[in-house]
């Protein structure tokens, strides 16, 4: 993985992407009728993803940086990522405003309104950033993605459509947002 613009970590779009295309290469024409990713701590150097059954939860160590649990109707794997010592070698150009200018905000819910060069995933957390930033400035510090729960694999299609909406938001600190693609819900973020 390589970091994105100025950012000194690696972005869990990045991470998504990572897992999702290790686990659907190994598991060809498998459907994930479940997502559920969770972002312990931020990882600087590349990661190693360990995944199988359920089984192999007795050797998760307990310094992961994300918990992995995707599920599909024939199987389910469960798995984490664990920061290795190999450094990020490269940094790719992100321009996020790209995404941010194509979506607007009404109330507690940012909508996209075109289609942009990203991954779904991308377009996803680059909406959800800007809704916070606009909503719940923060003078220290930044907003971080530290779950993701989805009903099923994110879409090219979806990329288009997405609307998030503020659902709970506790002191300004940790919200969860529900998200849609057109009338779908596909989960939560």
């Amino acid at each position: 993985m390589a970091y994105k613009g100025e950012r000194n970590y690696l972005q869990g779009p990045d991470i998504y992407n990572a897992v999702i295309g290790v686990v659907s290469e190994k598991n060809p024409g498998i459907v994930f009728s479940k997502i559920k990713m969770a972002f312990h701590k931020i990882a600087r150097n590349q990661c190693k993803l360990t995944y199988g059954n359920y089984s192999i939860l007795e050797q998760m160590p307990k310094d992961i940086n994300t918990e992995v649990n995707l599920s599909a109707p024939s199987a389910q794997f469960i798995g984490w990522l664990v920061e290795t010592d190999e450094p990020v070698s490269e940094r790719i150009a992100y321009p996020e405003e790209d995404i941010v200018k194509k979506t607007a905000i009404e109330g507690s819910t940012i909508i996209i309104n075109e289609e942009a060069p990203f991954t779904p995933i991308e377009i996803l957390v680059a909406m959800t950033k800007q809704l916070h930033v606009r909503l719940y400035p923060i003078k220290v510090g930044q907003w971080i993605v530290t779950r993701l729960e989805l009903n099923r694999l994110l879409t090219r299609a979806d990329a288009s459509q997405f609307k998030v909406k503020i659902e709970k938001n506790l002191n300004n600190r940790l919200t969860k947002a529900s998200i849609h693609s057109g009338a779908e819900i596909l989960g939560h973020i």
